[in-house]
């Protein structure tokens, strides 16, 4: 991706007051994408999540959304920071939602009008690639007219696999209130049939979010997190330890 103008006048203005300061580690493993994390809302409950806009390098036309998890409803304000519109960069926006909590779950999700229908989201399991496409780390710095802001930067790509460079730096943006750590590998299963895991479809179809699943319904792990919209670690802390009852298997 082409340096963004931002970047750049760091640069160049080196030894003056910058506009945009970069107080945040890049991403290191570019060219191969980030192993998923887990955000939370750690903010206090009835406030908002805070977001500026940081840099962009994409040429597409993107917009991002919030989801929370943990209530299966979007923040609000959705499908905002359209990249390709002026001012963009160093705006800001609030999301909130009446039943946003401390401690909530969060999936950052990513629209690129190129790719219509398609989410490139922080969860893996909602991306069409399957691949995370948020990469998180700490940032503490000033942010032109906002000051000093110390929160959480975020770089997306906009872009599926099969093209893209996983540099993460198509758009870029600071939020504050969130917390992310990388998601901890699932348990192994105790079920006693290698390479399954047991999982009851009358239990799934009981999630909040979940359309009715019949009892001859393919079910497959992308599937059911698609359906649930969970990430990976809830989906697995919410599961029953049930392995005996037939039928009821990912493959």
């Amino acid at each position: 991706m082409r340096l963004s103008l931002l970047a750049l006048a760091s640069v160049l203005a080196a030894g003056s007051t910058t506009l945009y300061a970069a107080p945040f580690a890049p991403y290191s493993n570019v060219g191969h994408p980030d192993s998923p994390s887990t955000i939370t809302f750690n903010g206090a409950t009835g406030t908002g999540i805070t977001a500026y806009f940081y840099s962009v390098s994409a040429a597409d036309t993107d917009t991002i959304s919030i989801f929370d998890a943990t209530t299966s409803t979007f923040l609000s304000p959705q499908g905002v920071f359209n990249n390709q519109a002026p001012f963009t960069v160093g705006s800001s926006v609030t999301f909130t939602s009446p039943s946003l909590h401390n401690g909530d779950t969060l999936v950052f999700d990513l629209y690129n009008t190129s790719f219509p229908g398609d989410v490139f989201s922080s969860n893996p399991a909602t991306s069409p690639d399957g691949d995370s496409h948020a990469y998180f780390t700490a940032f503490n710095g000033t942010i032109g007219a906002y000051g000093t802001i110390n929160g959480t930067y975020v770089g997306m790509e906009d872009l599926p696999a099969n093209q893209s460079d996983w540099d993460y730096n198509d758009d870029t943006f600071v939020f504050t209130s969130v917390n992310a750590a990388p998601t901890p590998e699932p348990s192994p299963s105790p079920c006693s049939e290698p390479g399954s895991s047991a999982l009851p479809v009358p239990f799934v179809a009981s999630l909040p979010g979940n359309r009715l699943l019949t009892r001859r319904s393919t079910l497959t792990p992308g599937r059911v997190l698609r359906q649930l919209r969970l990430p990976p670690a809830r989906l697995t802390a919410s599961l029953p330890p049930l392995c005996s009852l037939p039928h009821w298997h990912l493959h």
